[in-house]
Protein backbone atom coordinates (compact mmCIF):
# COMPACT_ATOMS: atom_id res chain seq x y z
CA UNK A 1 0.00 0.00 0.00
CA UNK A 2 1.26 3.24 -0.91
CA UNK A 3 -0.31 6.80 0.42
CA UNK A 4 1.37 9.89 -0.61
CA UNK A 5 1.00 13.69 -0.50
CA UNK A 6 2.78 16.34 1.17
CA UNK A 7 3.61 17.33 4.59
CA UNK A 8 5.40 19.98 6.48
CA UNK A 9 7.96 17.61 8.86
CA UNK A 10 8.44 13.89 9.52
CA UNK A 11 5.51 11.95 10.17
CA UNK A 12 5.31 9.39 13.15
CA UNK A 13 3.99 6.17 12.29
CA UNK A 14 3.11 4.05 15.27
CA UNK A 15 6.30 3.98 17.07
CA UNK A 16 8.41 4.72 13.56
CA UNK A 17 8.84 8.15 11.39
CA UNK A 18 9.34 8.54 8.20
CA UNK A 19 12.65 10.58 7.18
CA UNK A 20 13.53 13.49 8.66
CA UNK A 21 12.50 16.85 7.23
CA UNK A 22 13.20 20.67 8.45
CA UNK A 23 9.90 21.65 10.27
CA UNK A 24 7.94 24.02 7.61
CA UNK A 25 5.57 26.40 8.03
CA UNK A 26 5.07 28.10 4.53
CA UNK A 27 1.99 25.70 2.83
CA UNK A 28 3.49 26.34 -0.39
CA UNK A 29 7.11 24.95 0.83
CA UNK A 30 6.04 21.51 1.33
CA UNK A 31 7.49 18.49 0.92
CA UNK A 32 5.97 15.66 -0.65
CA UNK A 33 5.99 12.01 0.42
CA UNK A 34 5.53 8.87 -0.36
CA UNK A 35 4.76 6.01 2.15
CA UNK A 36 5.34 1.96 1.82
CA UNK A 37 2.58 0.16 4.06
CA UNK A 38 2.96 -3.93 3.81
CA UNK A 39 0.09 -6.40 3.61
CA UNK A 40 -0.86 -5.92 6.79
CA UNK A 41 -0.45 -2.15 7.42
CA UNK A 42 2.83 -2.04 8.65
CA UNK A 43 4.91 0.99 7.70
CA UNK A 44 7.95 0.06 6.08
CA UNK A 45 9.79 3.10 4.37
CA UNK A 46 9.42 6.51 2.71
CA UNK A 47 10.19 8.52 -0.04
CA UNK A 48 10.58 12.34 0.04
CA UNK A 49 10.22 14.76 -2.94
CA UNK A 50 12.96 17.57 -1.67
CA UNK A 51 11.48 20.81 -3.79
CA UNK A 52 9.77 23.83 -2.48
CA UNK A 53 5.85 22.66 -3.07
CA UNK A 54 6.43 19.32 -4.57
CA UNK A 55 3.17 16.72 -4.44
CA UNK A 56 2.95 13.65 -6.18
CA UNK A 57 -0.55 13.16 -7.17
CA UNK A 58 -0.93 9.74 -8.93
CA UNK A 59 1.21 6.23 -8.97
CA UNK A 60 0.48 3.38 -11.51
CA UNK A 61 2.29 0.01 -11.84
CA UNK A 62 3.30 -1.45 -15.52
CA UNK A 63 5.87 -4.09 -16.18
CA UNK A 64 7.94 -4.13 -13.41
CA UNK A 65 7.87 -0.36 -13.33
CA UNK A 66 6.20 2.62 -11.22
CA UNK A 67 4.81 5.98 -12.86
CA UNK A 68 4.51 8.65 -10.01
CA UNK A 69 3.23 11.90 -11.07
CA UNK A 70 3.07 15.05 -9.53
CA UNK A 71 3.89 18.94 -9.49
CA UNK A 72 6.26 21.34 -8.01
CA UNK A 73 6.92 25.30 -7.65
CA UNK A 74 10.30 25.24 -7.99
CA UNK A 75 12.70 25.36 -10.85
CA UNK A 76 13.87 21.97 -9.84
CA UNK A 77 12.53 19.14 -7.82
CA UNK A 78 14.87 16.59 -6.35
CA UNK A 79 13.60 12.50 -5.91
CA UNK A 80 15.83 9.54 -4.55
CA UNK A 81 19.24 11.28 -6.05
CA UNK A 82 17.93 12.94 -9.10
CA UNK A 83 17.81 16.74 -9.74
CA UNK A 84 14.82 17.45 -12.46
CA UNK A 85 14.65 20.48 -14.14
CA UNK A 86 12.23 22.49 -15.80
CA UNK A 87 14.25 24.10 -19.03
CA UNK A 88 13.19 28.27 -19.42
CA UNK A 89 11.65 28.72 -16.43
CA UNK A 90 14.01 29.71 -13.10
CA UNK A 91 11.58 31.51 -10.75
CA UNK A 92 8.79 29.93 -9.50
CA UNK A 93 5.79 31.52 -7.59
CA UNK A 94 2.58 30.45 -6.09
CA UNK A 95 1.27 30.86 -9.66
CA UNK A 96 3.69 28.73 -11.05
CA UNK A 97 3.56 24.78 -10.91
CA UNK A 98 5.30 22.42 -12.86
CA UNK A 99 4.48 18.35 -13.53
CA UNK A 100 7.07 15.62 -12.93
CA UNK A 101 6.90 12.45 -13.77
CA UNK A 102 9.36 10.09 -12.91
CA UNK A 103 9.47 6.53 -13.90
CA UNK A 104 11.57 4.03 -11.33
CA UNK A 105 12.21 0.62 -10.40
CA UNK A 106 9.76 -1.79 -8.76
CA UNK A 107 11.56 -1.45 -5.56
CA UNK A 108 11.67 2.47 -5.95
CA UNK A 109 15.29 3.08 -5.65
CA UNK A 110 16.25 3.95 -9.31
CA UNK A 111 14.81 6.07 -11.35
CA UNK A 112 15.09 5.11 -14.73
CA UNK A 113 13.29 8.08 -16.68
CA UNK A 114 11.92 11.28 -16.01
CA UNK A 115 10.44 14.27 -17.43
CA UNK A 116 9.10 17.88 -16.58
CA UNK A 117 6.71 19.85 -18.37
CA UNK A 118 5.41 23.03 -17.46
CA UNK A 119 5.25 26.72 -18.05
CA UNK A 120 4.69 30.06 -16.75
CA UNK A 121 1.28 29.13 -14.55
CA UNK A 122 -0.29 26.24 -13.11
CA UNK A 123 -0.28 22.34 -14.50
CA UNK A 124 -1.61 20.08 -12.30
CA UNK A 125 -1.93 16.13 -13.09
CA UNK A 126 -4.41 14.29 -11.89
CA UNK A 127 -4.68 10.81 -12.99
CA UNK A 128 -2.24 8.79 -14.99
CA UNK A 129 -2.61 5.60 -16.54
CA UNK A 130 -0.98 3.32 -19.19
CA UNK A 131 -2.14 1.55 -22.21
CA UNK A 132 -0.71 -1.62 -24.03
CA UNK A 133 1.32 -0.03 -26.20
CA UNK A 134 2.88 1.60 -23.10
CA UNK A 135 1.81 5.11 -23.44
CA UNK A 136 1.39 7.27 -20.97
CA UNK A 137 -1.98 9.21 -21.12
CA UNK A 138 -2.41 12.02 -18.78
CA UNK A 139 -5.50 13.59 -17.34
CA UNK A 140 -5.48 16.89 -15.80
CA UNK A 141 -5.52 20.86 -15.93
CA UNK A 142 -3.51 23.50 -16.52
CA UNK A 143 -3.87 27.45 -16.67
CA UNK A 144 -0.75 27.66 -18.74
CA UNK A 145 -0.39 30.47 -21.94
CA UNK A 146 2.30 27.99 -23.16
CA UNK A 147 3.12 24.41 -22.23
CA UNK A 148 6.41 22.69 -22.93
CA UNK A 149 6.54 18.84 -22.91
CA UNK A 150 9.65 18.06 -24.06
CA UNK A 151 10.88 19.83 -27.11
CA UNK A 152 6.89 20.74 -28.38
CA UNK A 153 4.81 23.59 -26.79
CA UNK A 154 1.57 23.60 -26.86
CA UNK A 155 -0.65 26.58 -26.39
CA UNK A 156 -3.93 25.81 -24.21
CA UNK A 157 -6.58 28.34 -24.92
CA UNK A 158 -7.17 29.55 -20.69
CA UNK A 159 -6.46 32.16 -18.35
CA UNK A 160 -4.71 31.48 -14.99
CA UNK A 161 -7.54 31.54 -12.52
CA UNK A 162 -9.74 29.34 -15.21
CA UNK A 163 -7.50 26.82 -15.54
CA UNK A 164 -8.77 24.10 -18.65
CA UNK A 165 -8.57 20.52 -18.65
CA UNK A 166 -6.52 18.28 -20.68
CA UNK A 167 -5.95 15.05 -21.95
CA UNK A 168 -2.63 14.32 -23.06
CA UNK A 169 -0.89 10.97 -24.64
CA UNK A 170 3.29 10.12 -24.34
CA UNK A 171 5.43 7.63 -25.90
CA UNK A 172 7.48 5.79 -24.09
CA UNK A 173 10.33 8.22 -24.37
CA UNK A 174 8.18 10.90 -23.40
CA UNK A 175 7.13 12.42 -27.29
CA UNK A 176 4.05 13.70 -27.79
CA UNK A 177 1.69 11.93 -29.73
CA UNK A 178 -1.64 14.15 -28.74
CA UNK A 179 -2.38 17.37 -26.40
CA UNK A 180 -6.42 17.57 -25.98
CA UNK A 181 -7.46 21.20 -24.47
CA UNK A 182 -11.02 21.21 -22.88
CA UNK A 183 -12.19 25.02 -23.20
CA UNK A 184 -14.67 25.71 -20.64
CA UNK A 185 -14.66 22.57 -18.52
CA UNK A 186 -14.13 23.40 -14.98
CA UNK A 187 -13.52 20.05 -13.92
CA UNK A 188 -12.62 16.23 -14.60
CA UNK A 189 -12.81 13.49 -12.15
CA UNK A 190 -12.11 10.53 -13.92
CA UNK A 191 -10.87 8.74 -17.09
CA UNK A 192 -9.96 4.79 -17.88
CA UNK A 193 -9.11 2.95 -20.45
CA UNK A 194 -10.44 -0.48 -22.69
CA UNK A 195 -8.10 -2.96 -23.84
CA UNK A 196 -8.29 -1.12 -27.01
CA UNK A 197 -6.33 1.69 -26.14
CA UNK A 198 -9.30 3.85 -26.45
CA UNK A 199 -10.11 6.50 -23.17
CA UNK A 200 -13.43 6.92 -21.21
CA UNK A 201 -13.65 10.27 -19.39
CA UNK A 202 -15.84 12.73 -17.75
CA UNK A 203 -15.78 16.52 -17.71
CA UNK A 204 -18.11 19.59 -16.58
CA UNK A 205 -19.34 22.09 -18.98
CA UNK A 206 -20.69 25.46 -17.48
CA UNK A 207 -21.69 26.39 -21.31
CA UNK A 208 -23.67 24.27 -23.91
CA UNK A 209 -20.47 24.07 -25.79
CA UNK A 210 -17.58 22.38 -25.41
CA UNK A 211 -14.67 23.44 -27.24
CA UNK A 212 -11.80 20.73 -27.72
CA UNK A 213 -8.96 22.08 -29.88
CA UNK A 214 -10.63 25.10 -31.02
CA UNK A 215 -13.11 22.93 -32.58
CA UNK A 216 -16.79 23.49 -30.98
CA UNK A 217 -19.56 20.68 -29.97
CA UNK A 218 -23.00 22.37 -29.35
CA UNK A 219 -24.80 20.19 -26.35
CA UNK A 220 -28.28 20.19 -25.86
CA UNK A 221 -28.45 21.47 -22.67
CA UNK A 222 -25.99 23.83 -19.90
CA UNK A 223 -24.17 23.19 -17.17
CA UNK A 224 -23.88 19.35 -17.58
CA UNK A 225 -21.48 16.58 -16.90
CA UNK A 226 -20.63 14.50 -20.24
CA UNK A 227 -19.07 11.63 -20.90
CA UNK A 228 -16.43 11.18 -23.59
CA UNK A 229 -14.55 8.60 -25.81
CA UNK A 230 -11.30 9.48 -27.04
CA UNK A 231 -9.48 7.25 -29.22
CA UNK A 232 -5.65 6.21 -28.59
CA UNK A 233 -4.49 8.89 -31.15
CA UNK A 234 -6.45 11.64 -29.05
CA UNK A 235 -9.37 11.68 -31.83
CA UNK A 236 -12.89 11.85 -30.42
CA UNK A 237 -15.56 9.14 -30.83
CA UNK A 238 -18.13 10.19 -28.98
CA UNK A 239 -19.73 12.49 -26.53
CA UNK A 240 -22.89 11.26 -23.91
CA UNK A 241 -24.75 14.08 -22.44
CA UNK A 242 -25.89 14.48 -18.80
CA UNK A 243 -27.94 16.95 -17.23
CA UNK A 244 -30.64 18.18 -14.48
CA UNK A 245 -33.75 20.44 -15.06
CA UNK A 246 -32.28 22.57 -12.23
CA UNK A 247 -28.94 23.81 -13.65
CA UNK A 248 -27.34 24.10 -10.78
CA UNK A 249 -27.87 20.19 -10.12
CA UNK A 250 -25.30 19.55 -12.48
CA UNK A 251 -27.08 16.22 -14.21
CA UNK A 252 -25.19 12.71 -13.17
CA UNK A 253 -22.23 13.84 -10.78
CA UNK A 254 -20.08 10.90 -11.40
CA UNK A 255 -17.56 9.20 -8.54
CA UNK A 256 -16.10 6.24 -10.74
CA UNK A 257 -15.76 5.12 -14.21
CA UNK A 258 -15.42 1.38 -14.96
CA UNK A 259 -15.46 -0.26 -18.72
CA UNK A 260 -15.77 -4.16 -18.87
CA UNK A 261 -16.47 -4.97 -22.45
CA UNK A 262 -19.23 -3.89 -24.14
CA UNK A 263 -20.18 -1.91 -20.69
CA UNK A 264 -19.23 1.51 -19.57
CA UNK A 265 -20.50 1.87 -15.93
CA UNK A 266 -21.08 5.28 -14.12
CA UNK A 267 -21.26 5.38 -10.68
CA UNK A 268 -22.90 8.14 -9.16
CA UNK A 269 -25.70 10.52 -8.06
CA UNK A 270 -27.87 13.15 -8.92
CA UNK A 271 -30.83 15.77 -7.58
CA UNK A 272 -34.04 15.91 -8.72
CA UNK A 273 -34.98 15.28 -12.45
CA UNK A 274 -31.65 14.03 -13.97
CA UNK A 275 -31.22 12.44 -17.98
CA UNK A 276 -28.35 10.61 -19.63
CA UNK A 277 -29.00 11.39 -23.26
CA UNK A 278 -32.90 11.36 -23.87
CA UNK A 279 -33.49 8.81 -21.03
CA UNK A 280 -34.87 10.48 -17.75
CA UNK A 281 -33.64 8.96 -14.17
CA UNK A 282 -36.19 8.07 -11.78
CA UNK A 283 -36.11 10.32 -8.52
CA UNK A 284 -35.81 7.54 -5.79
CA UNK A 285 -35.92 9.55 -2.97
CA UNK A 286 -36.84 13.31 -1.82
CA UNK A 287 -35.45 16.14 -3.97
CA UNK A 288 -33.76 17.84 -1.65
CA UNK A 289 -31.60 14.30 -1.24
CA UNK A 290 -29.32 12.62 -3.81
CA UNK A 291 -30.00 9.58 -5.58
CA UNK A 292 -27.64 6.93 -6.41
CA UNK A 293 -27.36 4.81 -9.50
CA UNK A 294 -25.23 2.59 -11.58
CA UNK A 295 -25.42 3.58 -14.84
CA UNK A 296 -24.72 1.50 -18.18
CA UNK A 297 -23.22 3.01 -21.64
CA UNK A 298 -23.10 1.02 -24.38
CA UNK A 299 -19.27 1.33 -24.56
CA UNK A 300 -19.15 1.95 -28.92
CA UNK A 301 -21.79 4.06 -29.24
CA UNK A 302 -22.16 5.68 -26.08
CA UNK A 303 -25.61 4.52 -25.38
CA UNK A 304 -27.82 4.72 -22.65
CA UNK A 305 -28.52 1.02 -21.21
CA UNK A 306 -29.56 0.38 -18.18
CA UNK A 307 -29.31 2.12 -14.24
CA UNK A 308 -29.48 -0.27 -11.33
CA UNK A 309 -30.58 1.77 -8.23
CA UNK A 310 -29.35 0.96 -4.97
CA UNK A 311 -32.88 1.81 -3.13
CA UNK A 312 -32.98 3.16 0.22
CA UNK A 313 -35.21 4.91 2.49
CA UNK A 314 -32.75 7.37 3.37
CA UNK A 315 -30.66 8.27 0.15
CA UNK A 316 -26.94 6.35 -0.51
CA UNK A 317 -23.95 8.17 -2.03
CA UNK A 318 -21.79 5.58 -4.45
CA UNK A 319 -17.97 7.32 -3.45
CA UNK A 320 -16.04 4.49 -5.04
CA UNK A 321 -16.16 1.33 -7.00
CA UNK A 322 -13.66 -1.31 -7.61
CA UNK A 323 -13.99 -4.82 -9.59
CA UNK A 324 -12.68 -7.06 -8.26
CA UNK A 325 -11.11 -10.79 -9.78
CA UNK A 326 -14.22 -12.21 -8.88
CA UNK A 327 -15.85 -10.25 -11.47
CA UNK A 328 -18.05 -8.20 -8.36
CA UNK A 329 -18.05 -5.03 -7.86
CA UNK A 330 -16.64 -3.26 -4.07
CA UNK A 331 -18.33 0.22 -3.53
CA UNK A 332 -18.00 2.73 -0.85
CA UNK A 333 -21.38 4.41 -0.03
CA UNK A 334 -21.96 7.07 2.22
CA UNK A 335 -25.16 7.62 3.86
CA UNK A 336 -26.69 11.21 3.76
CA UNK A 337 -28.42 11.26 6.88
CA UNK A 338 -27.75 11.75 10.91
CA UNK A 339 -30.01 8.61 11.19
CA UNK A 340 -28.70 6.12 8.82
CA UNK A 341 -31.78 4.23 7.23
CA UNK A 342 -32.71 0.73 5.25
CA UNK A 343 -29.42 -0.65 3.03
CA UNK A 344 -32.03 -3.00 0.89
CA UNK A 345 -31.41 -3.32 -1.84
CA UNK A 346 -27.52 -2.10 -2.27
CA UNK A 347 -26.40 -5.77 -1.19
CA UNK A 348 -27.04 -8.85 -3.50
CA UNK A 349 -27.29 -12.02 -1.05
CA UNK A 350 -25.38 -14.55 -3.22
CA UNK A 351 -22.50 -11.61 -3.34
CA UNK A 352 -22.63 -10.41 -0.27
CA UNK A 353 -19.14 -11.32 1.54
CA UNK A 354 -19.03 -8.52 4.38
CA UNK A 355 -20.30 -5.82 6.03
CA UNK A 356 -18.11 -3.28 7.36
CA UNK A 357 -18.71 0.02 9.07
CA UNK A 358 -16.45 2.74 9.43
CA UNK A 359 -16.82 6.12 9.82
CA UNK A 360 -20.31 6.67 7.25
CA UNK A 361 -18.67 4.58 5.29
CA UNK A 362 -20.03 1.12 4.34
CA UNK A 363 -18.46 -1.53 1.97
CA UNK A 364 -20.72 -4.05 -0.03
CA UNK A 365 -20.34 -6.22 -2.83
CA UNK A 366 -22.57 -5.41 -5.81
CA UNK A 367 -23.08 -7.07 -9.34
CA UNK A 368 -24.71 -4.85 -11.27
CA UNK A 369 -25.68 -7.07 -13.92
CA UNK A 370 -28.08 -8.37 -11.89
CA UNK A 371 -31.80 -7.00 -10.41
CA UNK A 372 -32.08 -9.15 -7.67
CA UNK A 373 -32.15 -7.86 -3.84
CA UNK A 374 -32.52 -8.90 -0.37
CA UNK A 375 -36.14 -8.18 -0.58
CA UNK A 376 -37.05 -10.59 -3.67
CA UNK A 377 -37.43 -14.26 -3.04
CA UNK A 378 -34.51 -16.11 -2.48
CA UNK A 379 -34.82 -20.09 -3.45
CA UNK A 380 -35.49 -20.49 0.72
CA UNK A 381 -38.01 -18.00 0.25
CA UNK A 382 -36.92 -16.34 3.95
CA UNK A 383 -39.06 -13.93 5.75
CA UNK A 384 -38.10 -12.06 8.44
CA UNK A 385 -40.39 -10.37 10.71
CA UNK A 386 -41.70 -8.34 12.42
CA UNK A 387 -39.57 -5.56 10.76
CA UNK A 388 -40.23 -2.48 12.87
CA UNK A 389 -40.41 -3.43 16.85
CA UNK A 390 -39.90 -2.61 20.38
CA UNK A 391 -36.12 -3.78 22.35
CA UNK A 392 -36.61 -7.86 23.40
CA UNK A 393 -39.60 -8.69 21.15
CA UNK A 394 -39.28 -11.87 19.64
CA UNK A 395 -37.70 -11.42 15.69
CA UNK A 396 -39.22 -14.97 13.37
CA UNK A 397 -36.86 -16.17 10.77
CA UNK A 398 -39.39 -18.37 8.28
CA UNK A 399 -38.27 -20.90 5.68
CA UNK A 400 -34.40 -20.70 6.20
CA UNK A 401 -32.47 -24.40 6.36
CA UNK A 402 -32.58 -26.06 9.70
CA UNK A 403 -28.72 -25.30 10.74
CA UNK A 404 -28.94 -22.10 9.48
CA UNK A 405 -27.18 -18.97 12.20
CA UNK A 406 -29.40 -16.07 13.05
CA UNK A 407 -27.70 -13.50 14.58
CA UNK A 408 -28.63 -9.21 15.30
CA UNK A 409 -25.56 -6.93 14.52
CA UNK A 410 -26.08 -3.29 14.53
CA UNK A 411 -24.58 -0.79 12.47
CA UNK A 412 -21.11 -1.25 13.70
CA UNK A 413 -20.79 -4.64 12.53
CA UNK A 414 -20.99 -5.69 16.79
CA UNK A 415 -23.27 -8.89 17.03
CA UNK A 416 -25.91 -8.12 19.57
CA UNK A 417 -27.20 -11.91 19.46
CA UNK A 418 -26.89 -14.86 17.94
CA UNK A 419 -28.84 -18.48 17.68
CA UNK A 420 -27.79 -21.59 16.65
CA UNK A 421 -30.60 -23.74 14.37
CA UNK A 422 -33.41 -21.75 16.13
CA UNK A 423 -35.44 -19.57 14.17
CA UNK A 424 -36.64 -17.27 16.48
CA UNK A 425 -34.25 -14.62 18.35
CA UNK A 426 -34.55 -11.60 20.66
CA UNK A 427 -32.38 -8.75 21.40
CA UNK A 428 -32.04 -7.85 25.45
CA UNK A 429 -29.48 -5.07 24.70
CA UNK A 430 -30.04 -2.61 22.02
CA UNK A 431 -30.23 1.08 21.11
CA UNK A 432 -33.22 2.08 18.95
CA UNK A 433 -32.64 2.77 15.11
CA UNK A 434 -31.56 0.21 12.09
CA UNK A 435 -30.00 -3.43 12.92
CA UNK A 436 -29.63 -6.22 10.17
CA UNK A 437 -31.00 -9.65 10.76
CA UNK A 438 -28.03 -12.32 9.35
CA UNK A 439 -28.79 -15.56 8.40
CA UNK A 440 -25.89 -17.69 7.47
CA UNK A 441 -26.36 -20.94 5.79
CA UNK A 442 -24.79 -23.64 4.10
CA UNK A 443 -24.45 -21.77 0.49
CA UNK A 444 -25.48 -18.24 1.03
CA UNK A 445 -25.99 -15.76 3.42
CA UNK A 446 -29.06 -13.50 3.98
CA UNK A 447 -29.17 -9.96 5.15
CA UNK A 448 -32.59 -7.57 5.78
CA UNK A 449 -32.78 -4.89 7.90
CA UNK A 450 -35.14 -4.30 11.41
CA UNK A 451 -35.40 -0.77 13.09
CA UNK A 452 -36.05 -0.76 16.59
CA UNK A 453 -38.37 1.85 17.96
Amino acid sequence: LFLFGNTTGSIEINDKKTDVLDTITDVFNRRGIIMEFDANLLYESSKIFDSRGAEPKDMIYYQSEYYISGYFRDSTVNFLGLSLKQDGFEKFSVYEQAMFIFVVDSKIEKINRAIAIGGNGLTDPKQIEVNSRGELIILGETSEAVLVIKDKYVAPNNFIFTPNIFLMGLSTDFDLIFFNDFERSSRSDKMVLDEADNVYMNLYVNINTLTINDVDYYMGKSALNVILKIDRKGDLDWVQETYSEIKEDGGFILHELLVEKDNLYLFGDYRNTAYVGDNKLEVKNNTKYYNSGIVTLDAASGNFKSIHYPDALTPLRIFGAHMRKNGNYMLALDIITSNPGFLTHVMDPILLEALVNFSSIILVDFDVTKTSTLDSASPDDIKIYPSILHCRDLITVENASVKAEVSILNLDGQVKAIKMYEHNIQCLDCDTGLHFVRVKMKDKTITKKIIFN
